[in-house]
Order: C-alpha cells, then sequence, then structure tokens
C-alpha cells in the first residue's frame, strides 16, 4: 500500500529541482570519464514506452532513437547501440547474454521482479552514485526495491499500477448500467459472476484468462488475493499459495466460469496481450491489467486497432466478502550490468544521468498514464475517469508477488504450466496448486541453503 498510495502522490502538482542536461557538472562540462577515448554503450529495453510525446512515431524504442542521437551529438566520444527487446523473449534474451559474459551493459526492463537475481548472482553494478546528488527526487520505496546492503542496484522510472478494467460500453449497449459499480468501483465475487454472466453472449466474453505463458500472471493472481489467498510468505522465501484453501476455490469457479462461456475460450493458450486485443475489440467486458491500458486502448482508437465502443471503467478487483483486495504494480527502470573499465563506467553514468532527467521521466509518465519515479516530473492525469479510478485503487493493499526474491523469475515460471492443467481440467485446483508449491518451495530450499 505504502508504494503504491506515496508514488501516485507524485502525479498531483509539479515541483523539485532540475538537473542540467547530460547529467553534466555545474559548470556545464560533462565529466563523462573518456579522457580522450571513445566507448560504445550497449543498450536493451523493453518495448514499454509507446506514443512518448515529440517522438517521431509512436512505435515503442522511436523516443529512445531520438534522445541517444542528441545525446551523442553532446558526447561525440560515446556511441550507444539501441535494440527493443519483445517482452515475452528478454529475460531469456538477457539471462543468456549474461551466461555467456556477452550482457549489454545497459538494460530498461521490469527492475523491480527481475534485478535481484542478477545481483544475487554478482552480475549486477551498484550505480548509487550516478543519482546521489538527486536521490531525494526519487520515490523512497522504489529505491528500497532496489537496493541490497545499502547499495542501490537500479533506477526506477516509472510505476505501472495494476487492477481491474470494465468495459462499461458493453453493459450500456446491453441495457445493464445498473450493473455497474457506483462510487466504492468494486463488486462482491458474487456480484461480478452476475453481472458477467449477464453480459455475456452473442460473441461477448464477461472476462478473459491468460496462461500462455508467465508474463503478466500476476494480474490474475489479484483474482485470488481478493479471495483472501496469498501467494509468497512475509519474507518472499517459500510458495503458501498451498495453505489457502480459497484459492482452490477461486480457480474453481474460473473455471465454471469457462464452462458457462463467461471466460472467453481458450485460457491456456491466450498470452495477456491477446486477451488486451479482445478486450480492445469489443469483446471482453473485464480483464485485470495495468494501468497503461488506458493509453493503449486511446492509442487503438486512433489507428483502427481498437473499437470505438469500447469505454474504459477502472476498479477494484471483484473480492468476496470480508476480505479487502490487493493490487499489483510493476515498475521499469535502469540497471547495469557488471564494469570493469572505469572510463566506460563513467561514459555510461552519463548516459544513464541523460536519460533519467525530470523532463524524460515525465514524458515516458505520460506516455503511458504511468506513475513517474521522480517528484520534478510529476503531471496531473488528463482523464478524470483515470483520477476516479485512482483514488479508490490507491487506498488498497499492494500484493506480495515474491518480487524481491531474487529467485522470482524461475519460480515465476513454475506458475503457468499448472494454471494450463487447470484450465484444460488435466488436474484439479487443489493438485495443481499442491504440485506448483512443491516444486517451487523444493527449488527455493536448495538454492538457500547455499
Amino acid at each position: 500500500m505504502l508504494l503504491l498510495a506515496s508514488s501516485l502522490a507524485l502525479t498531483g502538482c509539479g515541483g523539485g529541482g532540475q538537473e542540467r542536461e547530460g547529467g553534466g557538472t555545474p559548470s556545464g562540462k560533462s565529466n563523462d570519464g573518456s579522457a580522450g577515448k571513445s566507448y560504445t554503450i550497449e543498450y536493451w529495453s523493453i518495448p514499454i514506452y509507446q506514443n512518448v510525446e515529440g517522438a517521431p512515431s509512436p512505435s515503442a524504442g522511436e523516443w529512445e532513437k531520438m534522445k541517444i542521437k542528441q545525446f551523442e551529438a553532446q558526447h561525440p566520444s560515446i556511441k550507444v547501440n539501441f535494440q527493443t527487446v519483445p517482452f515475452d523473449q528478454s529475460q531469456n534474451k538477457i539471462g543468456i547474454a549474461v551466461a555467456g559474459n556477452n550482457a549489454p551493459d545497459v538494460v530498461l526492463e521490469s527492475i523491480d521482479r527481475n534485478l535481484m537475481k542478477y545481483v544475487e548472482s554478482g552480475k549486477s553494478e551498484p550505480i548509487g552514485d550516478f543519482i546521489e546528488d538527486m536521490v531525494s527526487d526519487f520515490n523512497p520505496e522504489m529505491l528500497k526495491k532496489v537496493t541490497r546492503d545499502g547499495k542501490l542496484y537500479g533506477i526506477p522510472v516509472t510505476l505501472n499500477p495494476e487492477y481491474f478494467f470494465l468495459n462499461v460500453g458493453l453493459f450500456k449497449a446491453k441495457g445493464l448500467e445498473h450493473l455497474i459499480p457506483k462510487d466504492d468501483r468494486t463488486w462482491t465475487i458474487e456480484e461480478m459472476r452476475d453481472a458477467l454472466k449477464q453480459v455475456s453472449g452473442n460473441g461477448v466474453y464477461g472476462t478473459a484468462l491468460w496462461a500462455a505463458n508467465e508474463q503478466a500472471d500476476e494480474m490474475n493472481l489479484m483474482r485470488l488475493f481478493a479471495m483472501g489467498a496469498e501467494q509468497w510468505d512475509e519474507s518472499s522465501s517459500k510458495i503458501v499459495l498451498d495453505q489457502y484453501p480459497q484459492a482452490a476455490e477461486g480457480l474453481r469457479m474460473l473455471v465454471s466460469m469457462l464452462d458457462e462461456g463467461v471466460v472467453a475460450p481458450g485460457p491456456a493458450t491466450t498470452a495477456a496481450l491477446d486477451a488486451v486485443e479482445m478486450f480492445k475489440q469489443n469483446k471482453i467486458a473485464m480483464i485485470p491489467f495495468a494501468n497503461g491500458l488506458w493509453s493503449m486502448v486511446e492509442a487503438g482508437k486512433k489507428d483502427g486497432s481498437t473499437n470505438p465502443k469500447v469505454e474504459l471503467f477502472g476498479m477494484a478487483p471483484p473480492h468476496a466478502k470480508g476480505v479487502t483486495p490487493k493490487v499489483a504494480s510493476a515498475f521499469h527502470g535502469y540497471q547495469v550490468f557488471k564494469q570493469s573499465d572505469p572510463g566506460k563506467r563513467e561514459a555510461i553514468k552519463t548516459f544513464v544521468r541523460f536519460m533519467v532527467q525530470p523532463e524524460h521521466v515525465k514524458a515516458l509518465s505520460k506516455s503511458g498514464n504511468y506513475v513517474p519515479s521522480r517528484q520534478s516530473a510529476s503531471y496531473e492525469f488528463d482523464n478524470p475517469e483515470i483520477q476516479a479510478a485512482m483514488n479508490v485503487v490507491s487506498k488498497l493493499p499492494l500484493a506480495n508477488t515474491g518480487v524481491s526474491s531474487p529467485y522470482f523469475p524461475d519460480v515465476r515460471k513454475m506458475w503457468y504450466p499448472e494454471l494450463q492443467a487447470i484450465l484444460l481440467k488435466k488436474k484439479t485446483p487443489e493438485q495443481g496448486i499442491q504440485d506448483y508449491a512443491k516444486k517451487a518451495n523444493d527449488f527455493l530450499a536448495e538454492k538457500q541453503k547455499k
């Protein structure tokens, strides 16, 4: 709760200091450490930021390319080789590169969930000195999540809250406006089942699930958290999902809804972005997703990929009676892999400081209605519907999805095969959960005893 609420405070009025462009010294002379040498920085990014203001095109990576040209013009001794890595390939590609001692120098990705495994293996470079003169401008809770043993290993850029969304256009088209949540923007589980059943039919489904891979798995896990279940223990050292009967109960309900035609068919082979596309095409009434869905839907209305009848409504996760639902979040930022050349490290420092200037963080934040990591990059949401949703969501506690564990990326991949088996009725919910917990905890026990 603290991370989300404190971060959302940054979308109010602006303020804070501004750093000199390029992270230069007060005299205006850049200290890139080159001393007459030339350096090449390998920079990889997942395609998180699209439709960035000022970019030559709305495509992911275009803003970065534009900024790299500006940076190289200011620092002719530094060249930046840039490439975007697809979401579903990023962890494999980065992992293979690191294992082969051919890691990129800088990566922009979901550092809250992928960074610590590289810290644990000694592959990450401590970079606290990169922002030591501006650290007070960054959200302290975000910085805590990328700090180990007093050393900062990541620099956050944006936070993306995750909650639930309705396409209220579908409800209105069927004369079901009375089912749309009111000011509290939530449903009980019973209200959700009734509403989604009524809105389903004629090619429309109440909701969608996805289990094709591990990407965005925490969004569907919010359904189980809202039943009162927990996935990890408080220390993020053990899986405890099997200790909560509510988890199996929730999965049985979802399988039943699949049988009833309320859940879109084929969830075992559906990926998160497949579900988003169905939602944009006016075929899905409710999905869990991240705050960036607002901008994805609006951009789609401009390029024709979103049905103009889609009308977004943000809400808290539908929950069991007596249970306070929990929301998830993801934040993106920079990490640097281990460096042996002090001169190159200084060049990387200059580049990263350039990229995290307040005006850059603000532009990236606004592109997806994200929450900025810096106070001086604050802005107000243009859409009052977003603010209304966030007023509700920001009061909810954050779920522990285990991202602080260095073994999170490995354990994460163990859940979706079990979810597939449950959705295909090859395993009961109880069996799938037990098999997942045993496999994950055996793995964690082995790793943590070393």
